[in-house]
């Protein structure tokens, strides 16, 4: 079973029933995968095959977890990146990676555009 499949089985026997508890904020089994499959369905609309790279650069928040969830569902693969990592390891990271996707949290744009700018 991987990833993908606990959240669609999730989804179906739990659907109701809590999955994601952060600040204050409560998603369902259900509400998580339909999220997660929204991520997805933008990920394919965007012409993203499977097996893509997802670069992740994020605090943790339920929208970090989507962003794994959608990797399971879609079958891409989920790269976390540490926040707290300097800017050269984390270029180095990406440049040995080279996901086509790089989500990241508005407060990390200037660091996100620079460490694009510095990849070939």
């Amino acid at each position: 079973m991987i990833v993908g499949d606990l959240i669609e089985r999730n989804a179906r026997c739990f659907g109701d029933h809590p999955a994601v508890w952060f600040e204050g904020r409560t998603l369902t089994h259900r509400t998580f995968a339909e999220r997660c499959a929204r991520l997805v369905n933008a990920l394919v609309a965007r012409g993203y095959p499977r097996q893509e790279r997802i670069a992740v650069r994020s605090r943790n928040c339920p929208e970090y977890l989507e962003v794994y969830g959608a990797a399971g569902l879609g079958g891409y693969i989920g790269l976390g990146l540490n926040y707290r990592l300097s800017f050269d390891e984390q270029a180095a990271i990406l440049k040995d990676a080279e996901p086509a996707i790089f989500v990241f949290e508005g407060e990390y744009l200037a660091r996100a555009q620079a460490l694009r700018e510095s990849l070939p």
